[in-house]
């Protein structure tokens, strides 16, 4: 979603590092314009290359993952902000390097119960739906699989075994005999 806001915002150059390639072509769909396949270990070359070899001016790890922390902060450019979207659920397992000196980066910690400069989660939503509304926020291909209510084992077997094939999971309400 945040490459989505990024691209209705009007920024130029929004990279995409993912292990999936089925998600790498919904960034693509959402506005990426550089994508890469792989962990971002894998993708340091490539990610470093943006912006005349200076690298992203923003890195938005929005993964989850602890891991991804450190390889964020070494991608990212001099004086770049290194933004963490939602929750690792194991905080104590994201580490700094010595590149938030030597590059002067800030870390910004980004989650639904932040209201920063006037940013609620009303003026937030609003924001959202305008955009859609206006065709600049593309929902299309959000949905892969749809269940219904009595399927739920199904489907999160399906989100806890093929993560990389999984975008979203809809409850198709209408199908249930509840």
């Amino acid at each position: 979603m945040a490459l989505r806001w990024a691209a209705a915002a009007g920024v130029q150059t929004n990279a995409v590092a993912d292990l999936s390639g089925s998600r790498l072509a919904h960034a693509e769909r959402g506005g990426a314009t550089v994508t890469f396949e792989g962990g971002i270990e894998d993708c340091m070359e490539g990610l470093r290359a943006i912006d005349d070899g200076n690298g992203p001016s923003v890195v938005v790890d929005a993964t989850g993952n602890p891991a991804v922390f450190r390889p964020a902060l070494a991608a990212a450019a001099k004086y770049a902000r290194v933004i963490l979207l939602g929750d690792t659920g194991y905080p104590s397992r994201q580490k700094l390097s010595s590149e938030v000196m030597t590059k002067g980066l800030t870390i910004q910690a980004v989650h639904d119960s932040h209201d920063r400069g006037g940013w609620t989660q009303r003026r937030i939503d609003g924001l959202f739906f305008d955009l859609v509304q206006r065709d600049k926020f593309n929902l299309s291909g959000l949905i892969t699989h749809e269940f219904s209510p009595e399927e739920c084992r199904e489907a999160y077997a399906l989100a806890g075994e093929d993560r990389h094939e999984t975008m979203g999971i809809l409850y198709d309400w209408t199908k249930s005999d509840w």
